[in-house]
Parts: C-alpha cells; structure tokens; sequence
C-alpha cells in the first residue's frame, strides 16, 4: 500500500498542479483562433483544428488510461504523460507554421489525457475515504475551474503580448516543466504491474467511437455538411461495436474500460448528473461570450464577466468537500442541480440591453451549482467502486466529459442558430434575432437542469461513519 504522510499529499499537490494547466489548455486557445488564423492566412474552419484537435486526442486517449493505470507504476506514468506535455507546449512555443502548432496540441492533449485520471486514481489509493471529499473539492479547481478560465487567461495574454499567440504556449512551458522536475521524485514507484492485456480491436473502436463523436459534435449545427454526418454514423456504430465487445472480454477480465462499473448504482447516477452537468457548463461557456460579444461587449470586460464564476466555484470547493465529508453526497447535489437549474432559468431572459450584472449574478449562481454537484459525485461515485474498478470508472467519467462537452456545446450553439434563424425568417439574422436563439438555448439548459434535479434526487448513499468538522 502506498505511503499516506507528506510524501504522499505533496505528490497530489503536485499532480494537481500539473493537471490544472494541462486542463486550461482545453480552452485556452479558444480566444485566439482568429489571431492565430490572421497570422497564418488560415480559413476560420481549418484554424478550428487546433482546439478540435485537442478533443479529439483526449477522446481517443482517455478511455485506454484504465489499463495505463493498470500497467504501469504511477511514477512512470506521470513522466510520460507530462513529459508528453512538455514537449506538445515546447513545440507549440516554437512553431513556424501550422502543421507544428497541430502536432503540439495533439501531443499536449495525449499527455492531457493521462494526467486527469492518474490524479485521481492517486487520491484514491493515498487518501483515506473519510478525507477524499475535502481533497475532491480542491480537485473541482482542475476540474471544472481550469477550462472555464481557459478563453480569460488566453485573453489577458493575448493583450499584454500584443497578439502574439505563441505566447499561450510560452507562458505555460517553465510550469509544466517545474512540475515535472519537482513531481517526478514525489511520485510513488507502486501501481502497475496488473495483468490485463491491451485488445487492439477495443483500441480502435473507441477511437473510432468517441474521436467520431465527438467530432460530428464539434461541427454539428445547420451549416453541417455530409463528412459531419458521416462522422457521426461512423461514430455511434463503432461506439455500439466497443460496447458490445467490452461486454464480451469483461467476462474474461481483457475489457479496455471494464462496463462492471455501471453494476453500481452509485457510479450510473453519477456518470448521468456529471453528463449532463459538463453538457451545461460548455453550453453556457460557448452561448454567453456569443451573447456579449453580440451586444458590443469589449472581450475583455466579456473574460471579467466570466471570472467570479469559476472562481467563486473554486474557493468554495475545499469546503464543499468538507461538507460531503461530513454529510455524505444528497445534501448537496440535490441544492446544486436546484441552483444550476434556477440559474439557467435566469439566463431565458437575455435581452438585447439589459444590465449585465445580471447575467454575472446568474453565472455565479450557476458555477457554484455545478461546484455543489461536481465534488460530491466524483468522491461518491469513484469512491463507491471496488479498488479494481476505480481506474476504469475514472476513464469512463472522463471520457464522459470530453463527449459531453462538445455535446452540450454543439446542442446549444444548434438551437440558438434555429432559433435565431426563425426568428430573422429569410434576411440575415439581426441583434433581436441571436438574442431570441440565446435565450432558447438557455431554455434547453434549463430544462437540462430539471432532469439533474430529478436525478439528483434519486441518490440514496450507503450509511457512513459520521465524521465531526474540527
């Protein structure tokens, strides 16, 4: 068993550390995709391939780290995978063109993938159960904090850079490699060493499945042209393919993400309420910058908009998973999905001049919702699970949220746009029109949220020693 004393929390502080910029990644070249093409006389469509890119390696990647974990000791892992990093921000930082620049995001994203699930199989197997909410709320920072910042952090250096977009990658490399300087003698040797064989055919099909699915839900919309489609066909028959084979090798134990994991009640009502939670912050974070920037919002009062949100969500998690520590998973997630979906509710009525400190006030609200739900699941759900499961529930929950992202994403950008273009009828769509797709979109984030609380409300946990707040 591995060691729990300094040694151990100083590892988690580390990973977590690591992981928090190697999430931010996910969205930090949002904002700069229109500098980034100007610079390099890119269309807007192929410039996408850097932040498309990205979700897509992290799609294919993700669902092969449980047996990763399974494998290969913790320590070595964590220098693959941030050495993988390193090397994708050191090519990023440096490149002349864009074929590097896409070749640095896919090698950041395969190092990306790996850090989030080995944090978390770490905290599990270093921190005893009575303490891993407290350090599940301090992980909602990497979690859920990071990519909502992404599009601010980007904008801030893009301004005191001068538009240099190689900055993003510059700015990012001396911390990835600190950490991977300082986390690499922290590390625990165990781990690893399991016996479950790698099977090709899984490999494919998930990657064919999920990077499919994701990518026909990264261009879905009304201007969707037939290589969507047919992504997304290609998609769902190679996802009811992989499913259907893992069903098959679990019982031989040779399963690449093992389903026994939905066996417990616990992990499936937390992979559905943190699906559809993921699926409403993306929506939220792609729809309110339009929104902004639609009403003639300068960008940068638009990312200080967006700050007291993720922050707010951050500072509160520590104590949130004291509370869970405490109390158990339901006294929260149930008040969390009830303000996500009361926020949301406040967001229908976007107007084309009404005071934005409303809509600060709705974020807010909503990004300690999804804190409330976020922490406790993740302690609850992985924590239900036997030891050996635990490495392919976290793959499974991760997975989930790069698929439910470009979901909610590409759901909420689809019924805006059919709103808005209903609503402009056959003239191009004017300010009246986005705003009336804006609050459409918020709709179905709302009624989102009703089925969460619905969901949330069905949490029944297992009586747990209680533990007194000191």
């Amino acid at each position: 068993m591995a060691r729990r004393g300094a040694g151990g929390q100083a590892a988690i502080w580390v990973l977590l550390g690591a992981t928090f910029i190697a999430i931010l990644n996910e969205t930090v070249m949002s904002v700069a995709v229109p500098v980034f093409a100007a610079d390099l006389g890119l269309t807007a469509p192929v410039a996408q391939w850097v932040t498309t890119a990205f979700l897509l390696t992290m799609a294919v990647v993700v669902p092969a780290t449980g047996y990763l974990i399974d494998r290969f000791p913790l320590r070595g892992l964590f220098a693959a995978s941030q050495g993988l990093f390193v090397a994708g921000t050191a090519l990023g930082a440096i490149a002349p063109g864009f074929a590097l620049v896409l070749a640095g995001r896919v090698t950041q994203a395969a190092g990306t993938a790996v850090l989030l699930p080995l944090l978390m199989t770490t905290v599990l197997r270093l921190v005893p159960e009575h303490r891993r909410g407290a350090m599940m709320g301090t992980m909602s920072v990497v979690i859920a904090v990071a990519p909502a910042i992404g599009p601010t952090v980007s904008g801030a250096l893009l301004r005191a850079s001068g538009g240099q977009w190689r900055m993003l990658f510059a700015a990012m490399a001396p911390v990835a490699v600190a950490a991977l300087a300082i986390g690499l003698p922290l590390l625990p040797r165990h781990g690893g060493g399991g016996s479950r064989r790698l099977d090709p055919a899984s490999l494919a099909l998930a990657a064919a499945g999920f990077g499919g699915s994701v990518h026909a839900l990264a261009g879905a919309g009304p201007g969707a042209g037939p290589g969507i489609w047919a992504s997304a066909a290609v998609g769902a028959a190679a996802l009811a393919l992989f499913a259907r084979r893992q069903l098959r090798l679990a019982r031989a134990g040779a399963a690449l993400l093992d389903p026994a994991v939905f066996r417990t009640r616990a992990f499936g009502l937390t992979a559905a309420l943190l699906a559809a939670g993921f699926a409403a912050m993306f929506g939220v974070i792609i729809i309110l910058p339009l929104h902004l920037a639609a009403r003639g919002v300068d960008v940068l009062v638009i990312g200080l908009m967006l700050m007291p949100g993720p922050l707010a969500m951050g500072l509160l998690g520590p104590l949130i998973g004291r509370w869970y520590d405490a109390a158990g998973p339901r006294p929260l997630v149930l008040p969390g999905t009830v303000a996500l979906t009361a926020s949301l509710t406040g967001l229908c009525f976007l107007g084309e001049a009404g005071p934005l400190w409303w809509i600060v006030v709705c974020h807010v609200v909503l990004e300690l919702g999804l804190g409330l739900v976020f922490t406790p699941l993740f302690a609850w759900g992985l924590g239900e699970l036997p030891e050996a499961l635990q490495a392919d529930g976290s793959a499974v929950l991760n997975t989930l949220q790069q698929v439910a992202g470009a979901a909610g994403t590409a759901c909420f950008v689809a019924v805006a746009a059919a709103v808005a273009g209903l609503a402009a009828g056959d003239g191009p769509a004017d300010l009246g029109a986005l705003v009336a797709g804006h609050r459409a979109a918020m709709a179905a984030g709302a009624a989102l949220g009703a089925l969460m609380v619905v969901l949330a409300a069905r949490i029944r946990p297992r009586p747990r020693p209680r533990v007194e707040l000191v």
